[in-house]
C-alpha cells in the first residue's frame, strides 16, 4: 500500500511537471515568435506535442529517476535548499535534456515540412528563451511554499525566543504573524496535517495488528483523526 501511494504522488508530480513544461513551451513560443498570431502559435505548439514532445518531457524525468536525480524531490522536499533545487534543473539534465528534444522535434518539423524554414531558425536562435521560460515555471512551483516555509520557521524561532523571555505581548504578536502565514500556506499545511494523520492511523494498526482487529469505537476514533 505504502509503495503504491508512492507510485501515485511520483507520477502526479510527472504528471504536473509535464503540463509546466507545455505551458512553458507555448509561452517560449509567443516570445520567439512575437509577430505570430496566437492561433499560429498554439497550431506550432500542437505539432510539438502531436511529434512527441509531451512524451519525451516523461522520458527525461524518467531518465532522471533511473540515474538518482529526482526530479520529484523538488515538490516532495527531499532537498536541504533552493540551491539543491536549482543544480537539478539546471545542471543535471533536466534542462539540456529538453534542449535536445526540442532540436529534434524542431528537425522532424521541417523535414515534413510542417514548418518553414524561416520558423525553424527563429524557434531554433530562440530555444534559449524557451529554456528559460522552462525554468522560471518550475522554479515557480517551488519559490512560494519555500519562501511561507522559511518564514514560517522565522516566525516560530521569534515566538520560541519571546516565550523565553516570557514577553507575552512578543508572543503574542508573532503567533499573528504565524496565522496570517499558515493562512497563506493553507496547502502545505493540510499537507502535512495529513500525512500526520496518516502517520498516528498506520501506528494504531501496527500496534494493533491489523485494521481487522480494531473495536468499532476505535475504527471511528480513527476515523476522527483522519
Amino acid at each position: 500500500m505504502e509503495r503504491q501511494q508512492e507510485i501515485l504522488q511520483e507520477n502526479n508530480i510527472k504528471t504536473t511537471i509535464s503540463k509546466v513544461i507545455n505551458t512553458a513551451l507555448e509561452i517560449g513560443l509567443k516570445a520567439v515568435l512575437p509577430d505570430f498570431i496566437e492561433e499560429d502559435v498554439l497550431e506550432i505548439k500542437d505539432k510539438f506535442i502531436q511529434e512527441g514532445f509531451s512524451e519525451g518531457v516523461q522520458e527525461i524525468v524518467d531518465k532522471l529517476q533511473e540515474t538518482g536525480k529526482s526530479i520529484t524531490g523538488i515538490f516532495t522536499g527531499d532537498f536541504e535548499n533552493i540551491s539543491q533545487i536549482k543544480k537539478i534543473i539546471q545542471t543535471d539534465g533536466l534542462l539540456d535534456g529538453i534542449s535536445d528534444l526540442i532540436d529534434k522535434i524542431l528537425k522532424i518539423l521541417k523535414e515534413k515540412k510542417i514548418i518553414t524554414k524561416d520558423i525553424y531558425t527563429l524557434i531554433k536562435n530562440g530555444k534559449k528563451s524557451i529554456l528559460s521560460t522552462v525554468e522560471e515555471e518550475l522554479e515557480s512551483l517551488y519559490k512560494e511554499d519555500t519562501y511561507s516555509l522559511e518564514k514560517l520557521n522565522q516566525y516560530c524561532e521569534e515566538w520560541k525566543e519571546y516565550y523565553s523571555k516570557k514577553d507575552y505581548e512578543g508572543m503574542s504578536k508573532a503567533m499573528n504573524k504565524i496565522s496570517q502565514r499558515l493562512k497563506q500556506s493553507k496547502i502545505v499545511e493540510e499537507t502535512i496535517n495529513e500525512a500526520r494523520n496518516i502517520e498516528k492511523i498506520q501506528e494504531y494498526i501496527n500496534e494493533s495488528g491489523n485494521i481487522d482487529s480494531l473495536s468499532e469505537d476505535e475504527k471511528e476514533l480513527l476515523e476522527k483523526i483522519n
